[in-house]
């Protein structure tokens, strides 16, 4: 997967987790121009690590792994943190 893409499935992967679990009713749901990416790690030749946050929300960080040489399958998991 090349970078361009990595980074468009991983700004797409925080939308949806952010319209369905995270947004309040009163506020709109989040698109694409509402993510940002705070820092891309490479910490080997097969692991990358994007950190990303939504405009809206400054206490939450989202951290996407992607492992190019997963053997199990899953090469991307995600998880997020409440930075107060």
């Amino acid at each position: 997967m090349n970078e361009k893409a990595l980074l468009n499935l991983c700004k797409r992967m925080v939308i949806e987790y952010h319209n369905r679990y995270i947004r309040e009713d009163e506020k709109p749901i989040i698109d694409i121009k509402d993510v940002y990416i705070l820092e891309k790690r490479n910490s080997s030749d097969c692991i990358t690590e994007i950190s990303l946050k939504v405009n809206s929300y400054t206490d939450l960080e989202y951290v996407v792994v992607y492992d190019s040489k997963a053997e199990d399958g899953k090469k991307i998991s995600s998880y997020t943190i409440f930075t107060l």
